[in-house]
């Protein structure tokens, strides 16, 4: 059902799945300025995203989820726990795109759930 990411050393509360989904996300210390993003990928304790501009680790993000299928979208605030700079190739080029790990610390509604697993469903 989902494309899963595991290994043995893979110790998560949450199964994650495998999905490219456009999000909206905003910096919560500062003015509402939603920045486009995707997921890599999704669970109900968070997501891993790639995003052209740089997240401060342990910063507070508002993130907006919306499934058009659904007629359903949630605001959900985070925490980056991690965040990756991006990689040169090897003409010394380097992407504008960060890669950075994302924890829910709000997501309690059934409804927001609902929202998360049907996202975790879609095919990539």
């Amino acid at each position: 059902m989902f494309n899963t990411i595991s290994n043995g050393e893979n110790r998560r509360r949450y199964h994650r799945a495998r999905v490219k989904v456009a999000i909206k996300l905003a910096r919560a210390t500062s003015a509402l300025t939603w920045i486009q993003a995707y997921t890599r990928d999704i669970s109900l304790g968070g997501l891993c995203i790639d995003i052209d501009q740089k997240l401060s680790p342990y910063s507070m993000v508002k993130i907006l989820l919306e499934s058009t299928e659904a007629n359903q979208s949630i605001t959900i605030f985070g925490r980056v726990l991690w965040v990756v700079e991006p990689k040169e190739d090897e003409e010394g080029n380097a992407p504008a795109v960060y890669t950075a790990g994302i924890q829910f610390l709000n997501l309690h509604t059934e409804e927001g759930k609902k929202l998360i697993m049907k996202l975790m469903s879609k095919k990539r």
